[in-house]
């Protein structure tokens, strides 16, 4: 017995793995209870009679930095396990940053209990504000057996039958007697020969090769001596097989009143069509073995062949059960038990198109008789025939022989595929370098070194992802002599190549890709694509592919008229006629040759499809897939396929996102969350598949919906899959037509049910032409159903997911088509294989770039400064300053540009010393990086100023004499001054406001009354009020100061002015006046002086002819003198008359103050006639005293007995 699988329970000393078989309860899911199904006790090679905890992959993961901003990059290791005793994981590693947005992917492959270290690096991506985050690191493996068997069918030999007639006597496939041959493309080289002289005796013809399929006339150039065309498959030990299966293509084209053989073998078989009808039978000998005599057993097809159309024939055995079957046009047409002699029979040809050869019953007319026959141990034929029989007449295309009996799956499967040269769709594990044909061609593409990526979630289950370097490779076997070609692609025959395609570049890029062929099929540098290479004159389509997004493309040639059309998602973008040949290298094609992106199901057609056709072939892949890897707090859960339909929820509605799923994460439902598909003319379907992976967790009273396609009453449905109420039994249902109410309902109930906290494969399809409905539960078909209802309901309504559901959902899938039982079949093994398990490292993001504040410094002088920036790292984590540059970019004159760095540390204060050269406006940028790798920058002009500004007093103040005014309520009297003032250089940074400031110097350089700002608040001009305590006479300089934006200071003098603020001043000089009726004459003089006469304390004018000499002043002090000691009176002076003093004579006035404690001044016009003298002095009657004012030496001095004062200039005598 050889069921079950082998388990290791131990490891020897030379760690050898000690294997037993188990095998699992075919009633129990679980049979030992461990929650884990006997399924996946399988996949990892666990014993199913013993709980076992699941320890599938390990995975260690650490990234750094912890603390990184927008766009930094962190650098991950991850330590990977296969944990497994006897299984190999082939696997990814993905990083995602953060969760759902994967940026690396690598790929391993584990042998069992062994361990890998992967490196790489993820980028922060932009997020809206700081957050603390995580690198996901997920590693998910496909779990195999190394020691698993493949039990499929093996080609022992494939015919397409595509050669075309050689037009030469001798070329490389013909020998010099005239035969030639077509090609077996299966590894085994069992090429077909037809030969036109048969050993001499025997004068037969070929089939005609027209390049697509062989046509069999049945006559020799209509010769009334019947010989027919002949074609061989020499005899080989490969064909002789215990089980086997047979499957060819034929195109009967008369019904004739022989049977009619299509493919014989002496000894063991014949498939043909019987005698006056389209009925296909097959004849296998069952007994006498070793001569070829013995009986044998004939299946006769139920179902006749269709004349004059393409049919397709396949004949199965299974040796262990003797079970044989005929298909006809993928049905069962019958079968029967019986033995079979092709294991231990003759070794003699297959013939083609002949009369069996065997004496096997043959009809001939209406009757059976047994043919003469001619043994011939050496050879196969195709074609020939004895005088009592009569050879295939019509067309024969693909002749596949395998060395097992196909299921009704894959017949099925080769039926739906019967136009398809080649279909890879890329749906192998992590780390494939093989990549398989499903077309049923066996064909195989390869890479070595330059792999992409396999088994990375695609459109339709797994797709390829190429880094623009990588590259497939495919060897079709390709027939370059003759014009043949395995794939029909050489420009003689109609085909169509299409693929699925989401490129992840920008475009335009610098290279052109090429997706199949040699630059024939793909999409150029700008994005079109494009059809034939440019030395083929190529045809561009006229829209591009757009990037990121999945995309459908199909180049179609339509051979009789050389028309060449691309299509894009199912619409023509573009037609000519050109050269369609599809470019090899020496029959090489590159699949993605410089191509950066996704591809996946890569498909070529034997045929010119259709527009429709094309489209119902882009409907095998999804139309809706939900990966539902979202993380917390998701309310949008992205679309893969094309139309990109998310499935939303809002609020309390949603499922808890991010849980551990089947396949990487999965929702959360807890009976009240609903996901809803907006309707979309994209979602409406008539044949559809719904896939999807479901973990109950609840039995409940009410109904669970799955999926629904209806309204909100439930009516108008196109699908539905609900959980009935208490239970765990699923129900399928249709409703054959829009009806708004309880009508026209299609639905079954599963046999089997669903496993609670468990998760369960589902998959439901249908097919509206054959009204048939199907579903398969955990990769077995449960149920398949016919309801009496034909018909299907269409609508424009939403898709809800989970109403009423508790328990997760995963990988939620809508197919445009029926699957097949072995594409259901694939889907299950494939992704029933898979584990994953996750680690996430915690990780902050910072987006919060530092704050820089500038200081005050636009406008400065020439002169090295210090400035000074606050910068800060507004948040609050981890992250700090750590650096400060400062770019200067100088005037004109001023050099290049230059970048230095400031002081400082951490937030605060940095300082950077700046050195201008030259004047002019400088660039100054501050530019602060973050430990967490954010920046900013803060960049001011600075304008460098080395003109101080320029003022001054209007000039007519200077050339009048002023006088001040009154206040109009009280204070000082005031002098109203103006003027202009600018700032001149270039750049001018501006005078300062409120720094003009004007004062007003006496003859000393005294300030009459301090500072006064001046009004500079007009763009040029300045005024001030000046206050004067006292009133002002004289000349008076008027001062300045004012200073700029940069610091340069003005300050000086900017005039004089001369200002009289007293009145005249008018004393009688007269002496005694006695005012009498008489009129007396009163004299004096009238002057006007820097003084007010009311504070004189004594006056003498000496305007007196003789003495005494009168005081003008109040007081009347007189000066007299006695005899000689009086100076000459009426001698001319400075201001009228003076007295001229000769150095003896005396004046004196009785005493008028105390110099001692009363402030004076004391002032005479004089006239030296020496340098030295007294002029004004204080005398006691002894003759002490002080001296107010003298000349000694020609120096004016005071001497006022406690302080002595001496002008340093001296004074000149006569003057």
């Amino acid at each position: 017995w050889t069921g079950g699988w082998l388990f290791t329970y131990d490891f020897d000393s030379s760690d050898n793995a000690l294997k037993t078989r188990v095998s699992a309860s075919p009633i129990d899911a679980d049979t030992d209870s461990d929650n884990v199904t006997d399924r996946l006790e399988f996949v990892y090679g666990y014993n199913p009679t013993v709980p076992q905890d699941l320890n599938v992959l390990s995975l260690s993961a650490s990234a750094s930095p912890s603390l990184v901003g927008i766009g930094g990059t962190v650098a991950y290791t991850a330590t990977v396990k296969n944990e497994l005793d006897s299984r190999t994981a082939r696997g990814l590693l993905e990083a995602e940053f953060p969760v759902d947005t994967t940026q690396d992917v690598e790929t391993f492959v584990l042998s069992n209990l062994e361990e890998t270290t992967l490196n790489g690096t993820v980028t922060a991506p932009s997020v809206a504000q700081t957050i603390e985050t995580s690198v996901t690191i997920r590693a998910g493996a496909i779990i195999e057996d190394p020691d698993a068997e493949d039990d499929s069918a093996n080609l022992v030999a494939q015919y397409q039958f595509n050669e075309s007639e050689p037009t030469s006597a001798c070329t490389g496939i013909l020998n010099c007697s005239g035969s030639y041959s077509f090609v077996d493309s299966s590894s085994n080289d069992h090429d077909a020969v037809c030969v036109k002289d048969w050993d001499g005796s025997y004068s037969v013809d070929c089939p005609v090769a027209n390049g697509s399929y062989l046509e069999f006339t049945g006559v020799l150039d209509d010769s009334p001596n019947y010989y027919t065309p002949v074609a061989r498959i020499e005899a080989d030990d490969d064909f002789k097989l215990d089980s086997f299966s047979f499957e060819v293509w034929v195109k009967p084209t008369t019904q004739e009143n022989h049977p009619q053989n299509i493919i014989n073998k002496y000894g063991d078989f014949t498939l043909g069509i019987k005698a006056n009808s389209m009925t296909p039978f097959f004849s296998l000998q069952n007994s006498s073995c070793s001569n070829g005599t013995g009986s044998d057993t004939t299946v006769n097809a139920s179902i006749n062949l269709d004349q004059n159309a393409w049919n397709q024939l396949i004949v199965t055995y299974n040796d262990d059960t003797n079970v044989l079957t005929l298909y006809v046009n993928g049905q069962s047409g019958g079968s029967a038990i019986t033995d079979s002699c092709m294991a231990t029979g003759l070794n003699e040809r297959i013939t083609i198109g002949a009369m069996d050869q065997t004496e096997l019953s043959a009809q001939y007319g209406l009757s059976w008789t047994p043919p003469a026959f001619e043994s011939d141990t050496n050879y196969y034929y195709y074609g020939y025939y004895t005088t009592e029989s009569f050879a295939f007449i019509g067309g024969m295309n693909k002749l596949q022989i395998f060395d097992a009996d196909l299921s009704v799956s894959e017949v099925e499967d080769l039926y739906s595929k019967g136009n398809r040269s080649l279909e890879f769709k890329f749906d192998e594990p992590p780390g494939a370098t093989a990549f398989d044909d499903s077309s049923g061609n066996a064909l195989e593409a390869t890479c070595s070194s330059a792999c992409p990526q396999s088994g990375r979630s695609g459109l339709a289950d797994q797709a390829l992802y190429m880094d623009g370097g990588d590259a497939v490779t495919l060897v079709p076997g390709t027939t370059l002599f003759n014009g043949g070609d395995t794939l029909g692609i050489n420009g003689d025959l109609d085909y169509t190549i299409m693929a699925w395609v989401k490129p992840t570049v920008s475009y335009p890029v610098s290279d052109d890709a090429t997706l199949f062929g040699f630059t024939t099929q793909g999409i150029d540098k700008s994005g079109y694509p494009y059809f034939g290479a440019t030395s083929q004159g190529r045809l561009t389509a006229s829209a591009a592919v757009q990037s990121d997004q999945w995309q459908h493309l199909a180049w179609r040639f339509e051979a009789d008229t050389g028309t060449r059309t691309i299509f894009i998602n199912g619409v023509p973008q573009g037609s000519d006629t050109g050269n369609g040949t599809v470019g090899s290298f020496f029959g090489v094609y590159a699949i993605g040759f410089d191509y950066e992106g996704w591809m996946d199901n890569l498909v070529i057609f034997s045929s010119a499809l259709s527009q429709d056709e094309i489209e119902a072939a882009m409907q095998e892949s999804p139309v809706l897939n939900l990966h539902l890897d979202e993380d917390l707090d998701t309310t949008s859960f992205s679309d893969e396929a094309p139309a990109d339909n998310p499935a939303t929820c809002s609020g309390s509605g949603c499922p808890q996102a991010g849980a551990d799923g089947w396949m990487r994460e999965a929702p959360v439902f807890d009976g009240n969350d609903t996901l809803t598909v907006a309707a979309s003319d994209d979602l409406q379907v008539s044949d559809f598949s719904l896939s999807m992976w479901v973990k109950p967790t609840k039995t409940k009273s009410s109904n669970q919906w799955l999926i629904r396609k209806d309204n909100s009453s439930g009516y108008n449905r196109n699908y539905a899959l609900r959980i009935e109420s208490n239970s765990m039994t699923v129900r399928f249902f249709i409703q054959n037509n829009c009806y708004n109410y309880s009508a026209g309902w299609k639905y079954f109930d599963s046999q089997g049910e669903l496993l609670e906290n468990q998760w369960n494969n589902i998959i439901a399809t249908y097919d509206n032409d054959r009204n048939e409905m199907a579903l398969y539960i955990n990769g077995a078909l449960d149920t398949e159903y016919t309801p009496s209802y034909t018909g299907i309901c269409n609508n424009s309504q939403p898709i809800t997911i989970g109403e009423g559901f508790e328990g997760s959902l995963d990988e939620v899938a809508v197919y445009g088509g029926r699957l097949s039982s072995l594409d259901t079949q694939a889907i299950y093994d494939y992704q029933s294989a898979w584990y994953d398990t996750v680690q996430q490292v915690p990780v902050i993001i910072d987006t919060a770039p530092p704050a820089i504040t500038l200081g005050d410094f636009t406008e400065l002088k020439l002169e090295s400064t210090m400035l000074a920036v606050s910068v800060v790292d507004d948040d609050s984590y981890l992250s700090r300053i750590v650096s400060v540059n400062v770019t200067v970019t100088p005037p004109a004159g001023g050099g290049s540009a230059y970048t230095e760095s400031a002081t400082g540390s951490g937030d605060g204060d940095w300082l950077y010393y700046f050195s201008p050269t030259v004047s002019g406006q400088y660039t100054i940028e501050f530019s602060a990086t973050d430990s967490a790798g954010n920046s900013a920058s803060s960049s001011t002009v600075v304008n460098v100023d080395n003109t101080p500004p320029t003022v001054e007093i209007d000039a007519d103040l200077t050339s009048t004499i002023l006088t001040t005014s009154e206040p109009i309520t009280s204070g000082a009297d005031t002098l109203a001054l103006t003027g202009t003032f600018s700032d001149g250089g270039s750049p001018a940074s501006g005078v300062v406001t409120n720094s003009l400031t004007i004062d007003i110097r006496d003859w000393q350089g005294v300030s009459v009354q301090g500072s006064e700002a001046a009004d500079a608040t007009g763009s040029a001009t300045w005024q001030v009020d000046y206050p004067f305590v006292s009133p002002p006479y004289g000349q008076y300089d008027v001062q300045a100061q004012a200073e700029d934006a940069a610091g340069n200071v003005m300050s000086g003098t900017i005039g004089t002015i001369a200002v009289d603020d007293l009145g005249p001043t008018a004393d009688v000089v007269a002496g005694t006046v006695v005012i009498s009726s008489a009129m007396p004459i009163v004299s004096g003089t009238v002057m006007d002086v820097p003084f007010s006469g009311n504070s004189r304390r004594l006056h003498l004018h000496f305007e007196e002819s003789e003495p005494p000499f009168v005081d003008g002043s109040l007081r009347q002090a007189n000066a007299t003198c006695s005899g000689s000691e009086c100076p000459s009176a009426g001698q001319s002076g400075q201001l009228g008359l003076a007295a001229d003093f000769d150095g003896g004579d005396v004046l004196t006035t009785v005493n008028i103050l105390d110099p001692a404690d009363t402030s004076f001044t004391a002032m005479a016009w004089f006239n030296l006639d020496s340098t030295s003298g007294a002029i004004l002095s204080e005398r006691d009657g002894d003759g002490t005293g002080r001296t107010w004012l003298a000349v000694d030496g020609g120096q004016v001095t005071s001497d006022l007995g406690g302080a002595s004062l001496t002008v340093p200039t001296a004074v000149g005598s006569g003057g």
